[in-house]
């Protein structure tokens, strides 16, 4: 089967599957709210975080340059072109407010005076300004490049220089957002916590994650004869270099913000540890160390790996794996004591998973999957 009849089939199957189990999940929220939303922002988190790194990943490529980027360009602008869809898909946590922050209720006893002051940040209303402006300037942002993208291809002289010049702003305002949106959706759970180490440990997440599902997308792409002849062994090499980087700098980043709280050792910044260290947690967080940085280190320092695209997938499907760990202890020790697997996150994550694959196998099948000027080189070397 070629590449077009396996993207329309993935469509077709993915929005069946993905609205199947959504419906038999919505069931089970009906009677078990808080355990459903719980799940549904883990499953919300996991796929968006590879969309909006689909959005840094093609900023980056347009100021730094590279052929790495090239190669996966198509692939980055169907993931953020799944923006629309990511918002539509928050909407439902939205009923779930009051299940998933405790500062919606600030006159509870249980909420920290910390909380209190910062009721001017953490509010319903500002809330939803927020989520607006996030997914209304990214989405902007991405049908703005898209657009350009394609003008490329058309042989529009301007639309590279234009793409290269907005790239250094966009990419600041990208930050800016990210850190907000790591507040929003993964901060606010613990409200009298704050650690300004997780904004980077979470955009690192992103890179990691999106190139490894790059990755497995030039896997499933080598199907087609046009792809394959572009997957050299130096642009295979390239892109298990940057997948190795970026996953030591989130290794980097996530031990700093351990032990700058550790030596800090303030009551409210011990807290978020403090869930994660009870029962089973620990066990997880050493699972994180080995599945997210050991043991994607010792595989990738290998070129007979890190050379040849089928080796290299499979390390990048491990990366998805550790990416699901990683949501997982972000999100889920604020609801509980105990280190523990609700069967909504579970069935979430693959039903707007099917969702989203569904939005993204359309996205790609509206455009050329190679740049035509990608193209053209390949075929000046040739």
């Amino acid at each position: 089967m070629n590449v077009p009849a396996l993207l329309a089939r993935l469509q077709k199957t993915g929005l069946g599957l993905g609205l199947g189990l959504l419906a038999l999940c919505a069931i089970y929220g009906f009677f078990f709210p808080a355990s459903f939303f719980a799940g549904y922002l883990t499953a919300f988190v996991f796929w968006v975080e590879i969309t909006l790194g689909c959005v840094g990943l093609l900023l980056l490529q347009y100021l730094t340059g590279g052929r790495w980027g090239m190669s996966i360009t198509r692939l980055l602008e169907a993931g953020m072109m799944t923006l629309p869809l990511c918002a539509l898909l928050f909407l439902p946590v939205f009923l779930g407010l009051a299940y998933l922050f405790p500062w919606i209720h600030p006159s509870g006893p249980e909420v920290p005076h910390l909380v209190h002051e910062k009721a001017a940040f953490l509010n319903v209303p500002f809330y939803v300004v927020r989520y607006v402006l996030y997914f209304a300037i990214l989405s902007t942002l991405a049908l703005g490049y898209r657009r350009l993208s394609l003008r490329r291809d058309r042989g529009d002289a301007a639309a590279l220089p234009a793409m290269r010049k907005w790239s250094g702003p966009c990419l600041i305002v990208f930050v800016l957002l990210m850190n907000f949106a790591c507040i929003d959706w993964v901060m606010a759970l613990n409200p009298e916590w704050y650690s300004s180490m997780l904004t980077v440990e979470f955009v690192g997440e992103q890179a990691v994650v999106t190139l490894a599902w790059c990755i497995l997308g030039l896997r499933f792409l080598a199907r087609d004869d046009a792809v394959r002849e572009i997957l050299t062994v130096k642009v295979v090499h390239d892109l298990a270099n940057l997948l190795l980087g970026f996953t030591c700098f989130w290794t980097y980043v996530t031990f700093a913000d351990y032990l700058i709280t550790w030596t800090g050792n303030l009551p409210h910044e011990v807290s978020w540890y403090a869930d994660r260290s009870s029962a089973g947690w620990k066990i997880f967080a050493v699972m994180l160390v080995l599945v997210h940085f050991v043991v994607p280190l010792f595989l990738l320092i290998f070129t007979w790996i890190s050379k040849n695209l089928v080796r290299l997938a499979r390390v990048a499907g491990l990366m998805i794996v550790a990416h699901f760990l990683q949501v997982i202890w972000w999100i889920e020790p604020a609801f509980g004591p105990r280190a523990h697997f609700s069967w909504p996150s579970l069935v979430l994550i693959p039903a707007l998973g099917a969702l989203w694959v569904a939005g993204y196998a359309r996205n790609l099948a509206g455009a050329p999957l190679l740049l035509r000027d990608l193209v053209r080189k390949e075929e000046v070397a040739a």
